[in-house]
């Protein structure tokens, strides 16, 4: 079976959306951020699970039958709150308060994290699980 949706899964600020941009490179096919995968679109979906594997189940459901490799994205909570502050766009405090939460009793295929790897880096990680 060949991978049709890669989840990535990390709280506020810990680089899902830099690693799902470096995903798009690295792969040598095209792949959407979008939900098409069921008409043969490569999909990558970019998610916080604040309920942990409640929040996980639902996307679960809607996946069977694909392909799936669940991907931890993980960041240290004091540079995921640097990185909050830099953007300027979040709640103050919203990055360390997920940091660890979203990843409480769920399982992935494949983790990387963000600390002290790029962006680059961890897409290769995971490219390299996508069959």
């Amino acid at each position: 079976m060949t991978t049709q949706v890669i989840v990535l899964n990390g709280g506020s600020s810990s680089g899902k959306s830099g690693i799902d941009r470096c995903l798009q490179a690295e792969l040598p096919t095209p792949w959407l951020a979008a939900a098409t995968a069921r008409a043969g679109a490569h999909v990558i979906i970019d998610d916080v699970f604040l309920g942990g594997p409640a929040s996980r189940e639902p996307w679960r459901k809607a996946l069977t039958g694909l392909d799936v490799p669940w991907v931890g994205v993980r960041c240290e909570s004091g540079l995921a709150e640097a990185r909050e502050i830099a953007r300027g766009d979040r709640p103050k405090g919203m990055a360390a308060a997920q940091a660890e939460k979203v990843h409480e009793g769920v399982s992935y295929d494949v983790e990387v994290d963000t600390t002290h790897m790029e962006s680059r880096a961890c897409a290769r990680t995971i490219a390299a699980h996508v069959t």
